[in-house]
């Protein structure tokens, strides 16, 4: 998601508490930091290729890349969308194990085990939900393979939401939640 999009300005709009549980927020600036340190390498590289074709001395310079401002940045950019729900070492421990065994929302790529990352997402999701049992829940996410499409979950993420009810709602997409929560409006012909 990006912070100057209309999801992002929809977000913001419709008035309700947003989180997101750490490792969302982890994932999105790791994919900045990523493409930070990609445009900077191709940067170096294209000043070197310049000072190689220039006959003389260059003072091409760049600035060393600062990796860790950039990670403080984009959270700081991202809590500003959503609180950021920390994720407690019994999730963690738990998605670790459930990666180690396979148990979804872990799964088995080729001969590797992976989506502790979504376990911990999932997880942080579900004990936010058992911690806070005066609110609903809505886990919005796309990713049907690991997560379903709310209608049916895989043991034992259906024993993690059996005691929740309708607490619990998965959504899977932001524009369900959107249109949730805000009210259709009309043009008033009168004002054109």
């Amino acid at each position: 998601m990006r912070l100057k999009d209309s999801s992002a300005d929809l977000l913001r709009a419709v008035g309700e508490r947003v989180g997101i549980p750490w490792m969302v927020a982890e994932e999105l600036v790791a994919q900045r930091v990523i493409s930070y340190r990609d445009a900077h390498d191709s940067a170096v590289a294209a000043l070197r290729e310049v000072e190689h074709h220039t006959p003389w001395d260059t003072s091409n310079q760049l600035e060393n890349p600062d990796f860790e401002r950039i990670r403080k940045y984009w959270m700081k950019m991202y809590g500003t969308l959503a609180e950021i729900l920390p994720s407690s070492p019994t999730v963690m421990r738990e998605a670790l194990f459930r990666e180690a065994n396979v148990l979804p929302p872990c799964i088995k790529a080729g001969k590797n085990k992976t989506d502790s990352r979504d376990a911990v997402i999932w997880l942080s999701a579900v004990e936010y939900a058992r911690e806070h049992p005066e609110e609903t829940i809505y886990f919005i996410s796309e990713n049907h393979r690991d997560f379903t499409q709310g209608n049916a979950y895989p043991s034992p993420m259906d024993m993690d939401v059996s005691d929740l009810g309708d607490r619990f709602e998965h959504l899977t997409t932001l524009a369900e939640f959107v249109q949730r929560f805000t009210n259709p409006t009309k043009a008033n012909k009168a004002l054109s």
